[in-house]
């Protein structure tokens, strides 16, 4: 006598793409909150004034971008306050950008944030880098 197991269903793969359409979605949420709370606290530490120029500033900026270690995402010294001009000057000319980050940052502080920028470590996730901000760690 056999047992016969049972058919699998396609219920159980279509709960799974669910789920990680829900995690998704949670996730690109918890991302867009932690960006607007960076955002805010970058253009409350410059006083709203560009910090390379001095002139109103508009838009944040991340020193090191994209391809950089997630870690330094939402790293405060990895954000600037940039006047328009300013922030297309940096992504036209990043060599410029990195002495300026030099000159605000000092060169222990941004050697240190490149190391982190470029290190092979566990992010930093959106809910530390809001809980960190309600903490003043920003």
């Amino acid at each position: 006598m056999s047992l016969a197991l049972p058919k699998p269903t396609r219920s159980l793969p279509k709960a799974r793409q669910r789920i990680r359409a829900v995690s998704k979605r949670a996730n690109a949420s918890l991302h867009s909150q932690a960006w607007r709370l960076c955002s805010a606290l970058v253009r409350n530490r410059a006083a709203y004034r560009c910090e390379v120029s001095g002139v109103l500033g508009t838009e944040a900026h991340h020193g090191f971008g994209k391809k950089a270690h997630p870690s330094v995402k939402y790293d405060g010294r990895n954000l600037f306050w940039l006047s328009h001009e300013v922030h297309n000057k940096a992504h036209e000319d990043r060599g410029w950008f990195r002495e300026e980050m030099i000159r605000i940052l000092g060169v222990v502080q941004y050697e240190a944030l490149a190391m982190r920028a470029t290190a092979t470590r566990d992010q930093d996730s959106p809910s530390d880098v809001i809980a960190a901000a309600k903490q003043g760690r920003f």
